[in-house]
């Protein structure tokens, strides 16, 4: 039962944290993405705070199918939540439903005129739904334009989306790949190491155990520090902040291995936690959110899924490499993981787009030329003017 429910629980959770991302960006404002495109990460690094400080009491037999049940618990409370969404406007405009969709904005943007973000969203589905590449028809009979994973993929496109795509796997790889999973992983090693085998083993072993503690402190550091992050996020654009981010735990790695190998269980542990914290300024939240931001909304579902399956590939690797290589390695294995970062960092300097406060089509029409460098004054937006997705650069 418990393989069944990882399954299940994998399926709800792939099609689902997708969506939630695609969702935030279609429903908000450019302004609104800076605070509320954290949403997901924050959710995810809650829910592990939550568990964690559940399982410090909840852990013995018969107690741990609380938290089963807990989990249970609230994907009913999730389902009834939704029956109160607002279905997107943009995802209704595509598909022709342009009074529902209207209606589905101005629930939204209630006690506003957004009559101005209305006239471009429904001459965006005007675009989108006229094109050569509509394919399929609605309930009323108007054309729908999307992309399959499959279309993306082979670059059956209007729009050359090659940059979008490699831009999209490389940083949902470089989550993963900075070390955030072996981190953990590493993280509950060097706790239990800390602390006496008498206590661990013997027959007085305490529960909650120092170890339990540490961990549950490190995912609560990540949930008190995720608020913070967010606000930066308004501050300082996408790409600056996933340089930062890289960078940071690259050196944050570095001595993760420096303190392993001369034996500073201090040092290990400091840069544990601040290498936590670091990872969520960039490289935790913005990997889910930008494929939305530089993507046609016809495309997005299908590259945020194609991102997604790849985030969660890795971590299965790095899930079965991490023990051989700490076996294998000891210390230096964090080597890898820091130069991973340096490498992350270059990648996302040389081609990661900025979007912040930009409009979703205008950076998807600027961008979708190939894979380019982003280093170019052409591709930086200065001084370019973009009315749809499918305009060229005047």
């Amino acid at each position: 039962m418990l393989i069944v429910a990882r399954l299940l629980s994998g399926l709800g959770l792939g099609s689902s944290l997708g969506t939630f991302t695609m969702y935030i960006v279609e429903i908000t404002t450019p302004k609104a993405r800076n605070s509320l495109g954290g949403m997901a990460q924050m959710a995810i690094i809650f829910g592990i705070m939550l568990s964690q400080l559940c399982s410090l009491g909840l852990s013995k037999p018969p107690l741990w199918r609380l938290l089963f049940a807990m989990s249970g618990l609230l994907s009913l409370v999730n389902i009834a939540l939704l029956y109160f969404c607002v279905e997107s406007p943009k995802w209704l405009a595509m598909n022709g439903k342009l009074a529902e969709a209207r209606d589905s904005l101005q629930r939204l943007r209630k006690g506003t005129d957004c009559t101005d973000e209305w006239t471009q969203l429904a001459s965006s589905a005007m675009i989108t739904n006229t094109s050569e590449f509509a394919i399929g028809e609605t309930n009323n009979g108007n054309i729908s334009k999307t992309a399959s994973v499959i279309d993306v993929l082979l670059g059956r496109t209007p729009d050359n989306l090659r940059h979008q795509l490699v831009v999209t796997v490389v940083v949902m790889a470089s989550q993963q790949t900075s070390g955030i999973s072996g981190v953990s992983f590493y993280s509950s090693t060097l706790f239990k190491a800390i602390t006496s085998p008498d206590k661990e083993t013997g027959a007085a072993a305490s529960i909650p155990t120092l170890a339990q503690i540490l961990t549950s402190v490190l995912a609560t550091v990540g949930t008190l520090v995720m608020p913070m992050c967010m606000l930066l996020a308004g501050y300082f654009g996408r790409r600056t902040l996933m340089l930062w981010s890289h960078g940071g735990m690259a050196i944050c790695c570095v001595l993760i291995s420096v303190g392993s190998i001369v034996g500073v269980n201090g040092l290990t542990i400091t840069m544990v936690f601040v290498y936590y914290a670091v990872f969520f300024v960039g490289a935790g939240p913005i990997p889910w959110v930008c494929p939305s931001e530089m993507t046609p909304t016809y495309a997005a579902a299908a590259i945020c899924a194609i991102g997604g399956s790849v985030n969660y590939i890795i971590i299965f690797a790095i899930g079965l490499a991490f023990s051989p290589l700490l076996d294998a390695l000891g210390g230096y294995t964090f080597l890898l993981f820091g130069g991973a970062n340096l490498l992350s960092a270059f990648f996302c300097f040389i081609y990661l787009p900025e979007t912040k406060d930009c409009q979703v089509a205008n950076v998807a029409a600027l961008h979708s030329v190939g894979v380019h460098s982003v280093l170019r004054a052409k591709y930086r937006g200065e001084g370019i003017e973009i009315t749809s997705d499918h305009d060229s650069e005047k």
